[in-house]
């Protein structure tokens, strides 16, 4: 897979395009970041990997530079408290990422998180929240009507007869 090999063929190409010699990864990823503006290292990559230039692209920002920063796992439940803390107030869900993504790095200073998968997660978290509290208030107005119509003492509309 082209996967087990992209570190060599990002390599190759750093190699070939920098005039130096990557000594490491944490190397690698720094050249690319002074590469990033030169035009064509993903396609080159692409190609070298037979690949799509959006794969290559996509592939090292979501996936390979994960590698150099600190995993969050342990953090999601305080990530949830802060997005459900945040949720209460009335901003939008764009302000609520940011805000909850700063409040989260601000907690944790000494570490270096990947901030868009923490976003990710946020953006998730959000959302669940959000679909709870349209169920919960949807569940909460059925039997609010129901209740409503089953005092009204006209039961014959809810038999069925098979």
């Amino acid at each position: 897979m082209w996967k087990t090999i992209f570190d060599d063929a990002l390599f190759q190409y750093l190699a070939s395009n920098t005039g130096t010699t990557p000594t490491s990864n944490q190397h690698m990823y720094q050249l690319v970041q002074q590469q990033y503006r030169t035009r064509g290292i993903w396609l080159q990559i692409a190609q070298q990997l037979n690949i799509t230039q959006t794969q290559a692209h996509d592939y090292f920002h979501n996936t390979w530079v994960k590698q150099f920063y600190a995993p969050f796992d342990t953090y999601k439940p305080q990530i949830r408290d802060i997005v459900a803390r945040l949720s209460q107030t009335a901003i939008d869900r764009f302000e609520l990422s940011v805000k909850a993504l700063e409040v989260f790095e601000q907690a944790h200073p000494h570490e270096r998180f990947h901030a868009k998968s923490v976003q990710q997660f946020i953006h998730q978290t959000y959302q669940k929240l959000a679909n709870t509290s349209q169920n919960s208030s949807k569940e909460n107005s059925v039997h609010v009507q129901a209740k409503e119509e089953s005092t009204s003492g006209d039961i014959s509309k809810y038999i069925v007869f098979g």
